[in-house]
């Protein structure tokens, strides 16, 4: 029985059900965008090319481009870009744009303040928090045991300035790539998943920190999923700690496919099914309130009520008269 339940598992295609997540996630962004131009919300027609529009924002990594064309441009201040990087292009551009909505919606006269851009602002705001809920508790919580917890014993060591010799024993125990030079730009990782890590980091890193004498911080790569065959992004966790001008780098070369896998797959149908409940529930509430039906059982209740309350009236006599009790 447990091996069916793996095998099933395992047939679960993983990349479906994280494009799913992230179509759904794109829509309420597009939906957003169509609130600030429209009053009203889109037709069926309207809102099939809208969901294509998000899948192919999706496919096409969108945001990677646009955050490309922004920061290469000079557009933004070394701060605010800065900002924009600690944030995520794509969370800080939807907020953004969720804000945007919200303050314009604030400010509208009373005839923009429709219903539909009512409903879209609290279904993306709901859409971010369960998304950054599922993805903190099923995710962050699901790989604390194994990726996190290594992450948090090698930064400890690095801040506690562990001899080098000590280093590279950790490294060696615990499956990790350790390199320590003063010309850290001639590494060379021992698998394909740490060279490509040590291809696209050390040298951007060395640029980034070359004014800082002492720093500890961690990085992160993000492996293409067409070069190495992933169902799904995989990143590599790396560490850079500088001591003058000794460079220590160290790259985890353990991999959690499995567990990645695994809770990918929980908080992808979970966010999913957040999306779909709040797109299902607030476009059908909007539909009722616009077709006039929500204030139309709003009056048969209240006129039922009152229906109601005259017929007790009349059924019940109310208090009698008190008893004349004059003696003559």
């Amino acid at each position: 029985m447990k091996s069916q339940q793996y095998d099933l598992f395992n047939s679960i295609p993983v990349d479906a059900v994280f494009h799913l997540q992230d179509s759904l996630f794109n829509l309420v962004f597009w939906l957003a965008i169509w609130a600030h131009f429209s009053a009203k919300a889109p037709n069926k027609l309207q809102f099939l090319g809208l969901y294509v529009i998000a899948l192919l924002w999706g496919a096409l990594q969108a945001t990677s481009i646009l955050w490309d064309i922004v920061d290469f441009s000079g557009v933004l201040t070394e701060a605010s870009a800065d900002i924009f990087n600690r944030l995520n292009f794509l969370w800080a551009l939807y907020l953004c744009t969720y804000l945007a909505l919200l303050g314009r919606y604030m400010v509208a006269p009373k005839h923009a303040r429709t219903v539909f851009r009512g409903f879209m602002i609290l279904i993306c705001f709901v859409s971010i928090g369960t998304f950054s809920l599922f993805h903190y508790v099923v995710i962050g919580g699901g790989l604390f045991e194994g990726r996190y917890a290594r992450d948090e014993m090698v930064m400890s060591m690095l801040r506690n300035d562990a001899p080098e010799d000590l280093i590279l024993k950790v490294c060696d125990d615990m499956e990790f790539w350790c390199g320590i030079s003063e010309n850290p730009e001639s590494f060379v990782g021992d698998t394909p998943e740490v060279q490509d890590a040590i291809d696209n980091l050390v040298s951007w890193q060395m640029f980034e920190l070359r004014d800082q004498q002492r720093v500890t911080k961690q990085i992160h790569h993000y492996l293409s999923p067409d070069k190495f065959q992933l169902g799904i992004y995989q990143t590599v966790s790396g560490y850079i700690d500088r001591r003058g001008d000794t460079w220590i780098f160290i790259f985890d070369k353990k991999r959690f496919d499995d567990m990645t896998r695994k809770y990918t797959i929980y908080a992808s149908l979970l966010i999913s099914a957040a999306h779909l409940a709040w797109l299902i529930g607030g476009f059908l509430l909007i539909s009722l309130h616009e077709s006039g039906r929500i204030h139309k059982y709003a009056m048969r209740y209240k006129n039922a009520e009152k229906l109601k309350a005259r017929e007790d009236a009349k059924q019940d006599p109310g208090p009698s008269p008190p008893a004349d009790n004059t003696v003559t």
